[in-house]
């Protein structure tokens, strides 16, 4: 049998045992804990100024994000992502002083390498990403994804997700130009290059005219515009009237798209049209807003 010492010793060895785990478990516990509390001093709000691209984008958008460090600590990188695999970053244009940006696919990643340019508490910021779309069915809709940290190397530290609103749609129509129909017989049909059709940009002020709406259907499969899902508005403009689509070639160029018949409003220069197109609820266009009109008193 074993004497009471031995048995003692064992014990001993055994309780030792149980204490070095629990021990390391405390340790990293209160790293993690330090860490974490460290964390929630980590924060920030990021603004995307324009929330709007167009799809099949080959040659890319300049996308600007306005970044405020709402939190206690300093912040030393910023991990700006793509919305989703329809957009493709190709660049990081918009680089604070102090700072460098690598690019891949999916995002653009920022760093601070002067010391002294770290983004304070309270301090903001400005950055940039450049990202080209390809095509789709429907409009895309999503948000870039946002992370920063306070220290670096990356990892060291939480990455965190910022708050604010950097939601954008790439639209499946484009509106590129209006021109007021002014030769006899119909307006040009829809798939017209609109290069073809005159830049005419008078009329008469106070009766009927035709205004040819031209753009580019950027999904991928043709698509026919509808008055129900298009718009016509502007200073130049007093009744849109009624509109005329054709059907609309996919990933087409520069195009006519369809035409409205509508009244014009009262004499003047500088007028506007305010033209946007769709052939579904989530195949549209943005509004686009085209200047130099004139609606000039009947001779």
């Amino acid at each position: 049998m074993r004497g009471a010492a031995e048995v003692h010793g064992q014990r001993r060895r055994h309780r030792a045992l149980f204490t070095l785990p629990l021990a390391l478990v405390l340790f990293a516990t209160s790293a993690f804990l330090a860490q974490e509390a460290q964390a929630s001093d980590t924060s920030a709000t990021v603004n995307i100024q324009g929330h709007a691209q167009n799809l099949n984008d080959a040659a890319g958008q300049n996308h600007t994000f306005l970044l405020t460090n709402t939190g206690t600590e300093a912040l030393e990188v910023v991990i700006i992502s793509r919305p989703s695999t329809v957009w493709t970053v190709t660049g990081c244009p918009k680089v604070p002083s102090g700072w460098v940006a690598s690019s891949s696919a999916n995002a653009c990643t920022f760093r601070v390498t002067t010391p002294g340019k770290e983004i304070a508490p309270g301090g903001k910021a400005t950055f940039g990403v450049k990202a080209k779309t390809s095509t789709a069915g429907t409009n895309q809709s999503g948000s870039f994804g946002v992370v920063v940290s306070r220290c670096q190397p990356i990892g060291e530290c939480f990455l965190l997700p910022s708050a604010g609103d950097t939601t954008i749609t790439a639209y499946g129509w484009t509106v590129t130009n209006a021109k007021v129909w002014t030769a006899q017989g119909d307006p040009p049909a829809a798939g017209t290059a609109c290069g073809n059709v005159p830049n005419e940009k008078t009329t008469v002020a106070n009766e009927a005219s035709v205004l040819v709406i031209c753009g580019k259907n950027n999904m991928n499969g043709p698509r026919t515009a509808l008055e129900a899902n298009s718009s016509l508005g502007g200073s130049l403009v007093a009744q849109p009237g009624s509109f005329t689509g054709g059907e609309v070639p996919a990933a087409s160029g520069d195009v006519v798209i369809g035409s409205w018949t509508p009244t014009i409003g009262s004499f003047g220069t500088g007028r506007n049209v305010l033209a946007g197109v769709g052939s579904a609820g989530d195949e549209t266009s943005r509004v686009t807003t085209l200047w130099g009109f004139a609606a000039l008193v009947p001779v």
